[in-house]
């Protein structure tokens, strides 16, 4: 993992607003915490021993979740997400053209035939798992089973059965690698673009991404928990002080001081924002622990929704799962270390070969749905017609 010069000229000097923006907004979450809570007489500087220590501790626990929140954010802004692609993948401009020849002839001989009725048989040999479409309704999976053993290299492919490729980057694209528009490049395990980091989120800073989300949630929880019997003390005493005040002058204005008001504030956006992080942060946990990604995840909402709601084919195991993201070591789990995760993103493990199996049948049962659907749409299309041009006869 490394920083690329190139990946960040690609950005437009706009892009950074909302980095700037959330860095800015730690920034003064923290510093509020600390000048106006921490560093005050009731806390820190209070005669009593065991709250001093009880403020040290707190001081030392918050310095340490802001560090890895500052270390995790800088990672995934700055830092390559999944790439650049080894250059054992690359294709040259005449590969790319003879590619794009191959589309062309192949998806004219697998265009689906509307009068078939009937599904494909499929070979003995070689089952095909068409995995749920992309969005774009272009690519596929085909898994070749030989001998009861699954191939680890290169299994997704287009619809038509070619490899996927990207001629931007002049790259045959790895497994669960997508090219993001906005950042120019080809991510490896890409699981989605964060405009609030101003980069994508894949195979390399992933796990950066997560626990930046876990130490911030932290955060947020903590200041709330240790601030709420403070902030209510301090609100019921600006009440009984206006009181006091209205009875001797008739002023009943009780404007908190500027720490005070800082501090409610901070309360308020860190209470929100841990409820909203909290649950983005459990959609990703339950992610990483079937072992899928964002775009991943939007796809299962096709057509294979009950296929992939039950079985994932790089799902093997929650443990296995978790240790391909966060690393092999759980105790490094929960740090922010750069050398945590192994591989190189290009290739993964799949999972047995009876969900492959399934799949096979469960698509062919789609595609006799699909056509029957479709001849039956195309014949009421014409009944419509005809009537329509009766009814037009008669009026004449």
């Amino acid at each position: 993992m490394h920083c690329d010069k190139n990946l960040l000229r690609n950005r437009s000097i706009s892009s950074w607003i909302l980095v700037v923006f959330v860095l800015a907004l730690i920034s003064w979450a923290f510093l509020t915490f600390l000048f106006a809570y921490l560093f005050t007489d009731s806390l820190l500087f209070h005669p009593s021993p065991f709250i001093q220590i009880y403020s040290i501790i707190l001081l030392i626990i918050t310095c340490f979740l802001v560090f890895n929140v500052y270390y995790c954010y800088i990672i995934c802004v700055f830092y390559h997400p999944g790439g650049p692609v080894p250059s054992e993948w690359n294709l040259t401009d005449l590969e790319i053209q003879k590619l794009k020849q191959e589309d062309t002839s192949m998806f004219a001989i697998t265009s689906p035939d509307l009068s078939s009725t009937s599904p494909s048989p499929i070979n003995q040999n070689q089952k095909v798992y068409d995995f749920h479409p992309r969005s774009f309704e272009k690519e596929s999976m085909q898994i070749e089973l030989e001998e009861n053993n699954v191939s680890e290299s290169n299994i997704e492919k287009k619809r038509n059965g070619s490899i996927r490729y990207c001629s931007l980057c002049k790259v045959r694209k790895p497994d669960r690698c997508h090219h993001c528009s906005t950042c120019g490049t080809c991510v490896l395990k890409m699981d989605h673009h964060c405009v609030w980091m101003n980069n994508c989120l894949g195979f390399h800073n992933y796990k950066f991404f997560v626990l930046f989300l876990f130490y911030l949630c932290i955060s947020c929880c903590l200041y709330c928990f240790v601030t709420t019997i403070s902030l209510f003390q301090m609100i019921s005493k600006n009440l009984s002080t206006a009181t006091q005040r209205q009875q001797n002058t008739g002023d009943n204005n009780p404007l908190p001081t500027f720490g005070q008001f800082n501090l409610i504030w901070n309360y308020l956006i860190c209470f929100f924002f841990g409820i909203s992080l909290s649950l983005f942060l459990g959609y990703h946990i339950y992610l990483i622990c079937y072992n899928s990604t964002t775009i991943e995840a939007m796809e299962k909402r096709s057509k294979f929704e009950r296929l992939y709601s039950s079985s994932h084919p790089y799902n093997i195991g929650v443990m296995n799962n978790l240790k391909s993201v966060l690393g092999d070591n759980p105790l490094l789990w929960l740090l922010p270390t750069l050398r945590s995760v192994q591989g190189t993103g290009c290739e993964f493990p799949i999972a047995d070969t009876t969900f492959l199996k399934e799949t096979s049948r469960i698509f062919a049962e789609e595609n006799t749905h699909l056509n029957i659907e479709e001849e039956e749409e195309e014949t009421n299309h014409l009944v419509d017609e005809e009537w329509s041009n009766f009814i037009a006869s008669r009026h004449l």
